[in-house]
C-alpha cells in the first residue's frame, strides 16, 4: 500500500478477496429416523439429550429429505416443497433439522438467500451446539452478504464475533458490510474501535485490519480516520512503506500551510521515506531559501546525493544557489540574532523565529530555549511552537520530554504530532 499522491488513490479491495466466503457446514452420516443429515457437530450432541422430532413433521420431511440426498435431486420439486416442511414444524428439534434441509438445499441449488434462511433457522432453533454457534453466526453473515443484505450481514457477524468466533478476521467483515452499505465512516470507526480495543487488551494490532481500515478511509477522504490509521501503521509496524504512507496521508487529505508542511516532511526525511524529487520541491518551498537557507542547502545536498533530485533541474539550481548564498550571511549573523531574541523586550515573533533558526542549523538545545520562552509569552502559536520544541528534543535525545510535549498538541496539529511522537518513542527504543 503506498499512497504517493491524492490522484493515486489506493484500490479497493472487494471482500471476496480476503474473506472465506462459505464455511463448509458438514452434514455426516444419516441419523435419527431415515433420510436425516446430521448437521454440523450433531455428532457431539450428549447421547442423552433424544431429539423430539413430531410426527407429521417427519412425514413431510422424509421424501423431501430422501430427494435431496439422492444422486439427481429434482432441485425445483424441492424447493417447492419447503414451505410444507415448515408448516409441519412443531418442536425445535424439527426446526433446527428444516433449517440443514433449507441450508443444504441452497448450496446445491447455489441459492444463497436459502442457505442463509437456513442457517438462520438453525440458529432460531436454539439446537445449535454451543461451541458452533459463533461459527453459524459467521456463516449466516457471510451469506447475508452475498445477497446484499448488508443489514443482517453486520448483525450476525456482530454476534459471531460476541460469542468469541476470531477465525475470518469477523471485525473486517463487520467493516466491509459497512463499507458495501455505504457506510464508510461507521465501517472505519467499528473496525479502529476493535484495534483499540486489541490494544488495550495488550494484544498486537493486526495489521491487516489496519491496512484495511486505511485503505477505506483513504479513499473515502476521512482525513481524521485515515490519518489515525496511519499512525497504528507506522507506530506498531514501522518501515519506510509504512511511514511513508502514514505521511503522504496527512498531505494528500488535509490543506497543510508551509508551517504545517515543513514539520511533515521534516518527519518524512527522518524516515528515511521520500518517494519523489517533488516531495524535496514541497520541502524546498515550505523552508523557503530566504528563511532557512541553511535547511534548504541541507536537503538539496540529501536529495543529489540519494538521486532524487538532478542537478540539472533548474528549479533546485536556483534554490540552490539562493540558499548557499544566503546561509553564509545567516551563520554570520547567529551571534546577534540569539542576542537580540535573549532581550527582555524581545517580541514573540523574533524570538520563535530564531529558535526555528537554530533548529535549522542543527542547534536544539539553543531551539528548545527560544521556543520555551517564546511559549510563555502573549500571542505565542502555540500548537506550532510546541511541535518544534519536541522536534528539538528529540534531537537531543529526550525522547520521554519530546513525547510529553507531542501529547500536548491540539487542533489541526494533532494528527502530525502524533505521528512525531511515535517517531520519539522508536528512537529510544533502536534495533
Amino acid at each position: 500500500m503506498r499512497f504517493i499522491t491524492r490522484t493515486h488513490s489506493a484500490r479497493r479491495h472487494r471482500t471476496g478477496s480476503h474473506l472465506a466466503i462459505a464455511i463448509a457446514l458438514a452434514t455426516g452420516a444419516a441419523v435419527g429416523m431415515g433420510g436425516f443429515a446430521a448437521p454440523l457437530a450433531a455428532k457431539e450432541k450428549k447421547k442423552d439429550s433424544k431429539p423430539n422430532y413430531t410426527k407429521d413433521f417427519v412425514a413431510a420431511y422424509q421424501p423431501v429429505g430422501e430427494q435431496l440426498d439422492s444422486e439427481s435431486p429434482d432441485l425445483a420439486a424441492i424447493k417447492a416443497a419447503i414451505p410444507g416442511v415448515v408448516a409441519k414444524i412443531e418442536s425445535e428439534d424439527d426446526k433446527f433439522v428444516a433449517g440443514n434441509l433449507i441450508y443444504r438445499t441452497g448450496q446445491k441449488a447455489q441459492d444463497m438467500t436459502l442457505s442463509r434462511n437456513g442457517v438462520a433457522m438453525m440458529l432460531e432453533s436454539g439446537k445449535v451446539p454451543a461451541e458452533s454457534v459463533g461459527q453459524y453466526n459467521f456463516l449466516a453473515g457471510q451469506l447475508s452478504y452475498q445477497i446484499k443484505d448488508y443489514a443482517a450481514a453486520r448483525t450476525f457477524g456482530i454476534k459471531a464475533i460476541e460469542l468469541g468466533y476470531t477465525e475470518n478476521s469477523p471485525e473486517v467483515f463487520v467493516a466491509e458490510s459497512y463499507l458495501a452499505d455505504n457506510q464508510p465512516a461507521q465501517g472505519v470507526e467499528y473496525l479502529g474501535n476493535a484495534i483499540e480495543r486489541k490494544v488495550a487488551a495488550g494484544q498486537t494490532a493486526d495489521v491487516s485490519w489496519i491496512k484495511r481500515g486505511l485503505a477505506i478511509a483513504y479513499e473515502a477522504n476521512l482525513a481524521d480516520q485515515a490519518s489515525k490509521f496511519g499512525y497504528w501503521y507506522a507506530k506498531y509496524y514501522p518501515s519506510k512503506d509504512s511511514w511513508g504512507d502514514a505521511l503522504a496521508i496527512i498531505r494528500n487529505l488535509r490543506e497543510l500551510d508551509s508551517a504545517e508542511m515543513l514539520d511533515v516532511l521534516r518527519l518524512t526525511r527522518r524516515n528515511g521515506a521520500f518517494r519523489s524529487r517533488m516531495e524535496i520541491h514541497d520541502y524546498i518551498d515550505a523552508a523557503d531559501p530566504r528563511r532557512l537557507p541553511g535547511e534548504v542547502v541541507s536537503i538539496i545536498d540529501e536529495g543529489y546525493s540519494t538521486g532524487l533530485l538532478a542537478k540539472d533541474d533548474p528549479y533546485v539550481a536556483e534554490a540552490y544557489t539562493l540558499a548557499k548564498s544566503r546561509a553564509a550571511a545567516d551563520k554570520a549573523d547567529l551571534g546577534s540574532l540569539e542576542s537580540d531574541a535573549n532581550a527582555a523586550d524581545a517580541p514573540v515573533k523574533l524570538v520563535a523565529s530564531t529558535g526555528d533558526v537554530f533548529l535549522s542549523y542543527n542547534q536544539p538545545a539553543k531551539a528548545e530555549q527560544f521556543y520555551t520562552k517564546a511559549l510563555g509569552m502573549p500571542g505565542a502559536e502555540r500548537e506550532v511552537l510546541l511541535t518544534r520544541l519536541g522536534i528539538a528534543q528529540i534531537d537531543q535525545g529526550k525522547y520521554d520530554e519530546a513525547q510529553a510535549t507531542f501529547a500536548k498538541v491540539e487542533g489541526p496539529r494533532k494528527a502530525i504530532s502524533r505521528l512525531w511522537s511515535a517517531y520519539a518513542e522508536q528512537a529510544s527504543t533502536p534495533g
